[in-house]
């Protein structure tokens, strides 16, 4: 009750926002690169034999480095919109901040 700040472990301490509130961008950013990574990963086998064949053997894992790569997308889509939603609403609690009189040393 006396302290905001969580123990996480012995070795993190976070206050009352997380990460993924703080900086959304560099989050969904790490978390796209991610899936674009793994998508590149099941994907480039593919695209090897379909130039040299022109057929894919396996279709399914065609579909699902497509679906990572999606959600890559969207992650990083998702990151763009927090990003821009966060830093406004950091803006809005300067202009609120600023809209306060300052304290005179004359007011004591």
């Amino acid at each position: 009750p006396g302290s905001r700040r969580r123990m996480i472990s012995p070795y993190t301490t976070f206050d009352n926002s997380s990460f993924n509130e703080v900086r959304p961008f560099w989050f969904f950013s790490i978390i796209a690169a991610i899936f674009f990574a793994v998508s590149l990963w099941l994907g480039y086998p593919l695209v090897e034999i379909w130039l040299d064949t022109g057929q894919v053997p396996r279709f399914p894992t065609a579909i699902l480095a497509t679906g990572i790569a999606v959600f890559g997308s969207l992650s990083l889509t998702c990151g763009l919109i927090l990003d821009s939603v966060s830093r406004g609403r950091r803006e809005a609690k300067r202009l609120r901040y600023l809209a306060h009189p300052p304290v005179s040393a004359d007011k004591r």
